[in-house]
């Protein structure tokens, strides 16, 4: 059994407990434990996984330290963050991602008619 395993197996709607452990301007390491485990694990939450809208700066908006609820949406083995996290509820998160990849999208478009 692998410090991963038991993420792996969270349901996407499981809250976690978390302790900011650094913050950048492209997102924070949140260290957490899974409920039956006390092993730490750290994660990386994006800066469009902090709360929906534009984040200019990320150090206004958490602060290391403090405690924040987060939920799991990827694990990663190879990676020295072994898990990519959000600290937006479900709904959130699938329109944020809509939204992103619409802009990709819409980017792509442009480029391939030449405009």
């Amino acid at each position: 059994l692998t410090v991963l395993e038991p993420f792996r197996n969270l349901s996407p709607s499981t809250w976690l407990e978390g302790v900011v452990k650094s913050v950048s301007e492209l997102g924070v390491i949140v260290g957490v434990q899974h409920p039956e485990h006390r092993v730490e694990v750290l994660g990386k939450v994006d800066q469009f996984n902090i709360r929906t809208g534009r984040v200019l700066n990320v150090a206004a908006e958490v602060q290391v330290g403090e405690l924040v609820q987060v939920r799991v949406l990827h694990t990663n083995a190879e990676k020295w963050v072994k898990l990519r996290l959000t600290m937006l509820d479900e709904r959130q998160h699938q329109r944020t991602y809509l939204h992103k990849a619409s802009k990709h999208f819409t980017k792509f478009q442009h480029r391939k008619r030449g405009t």
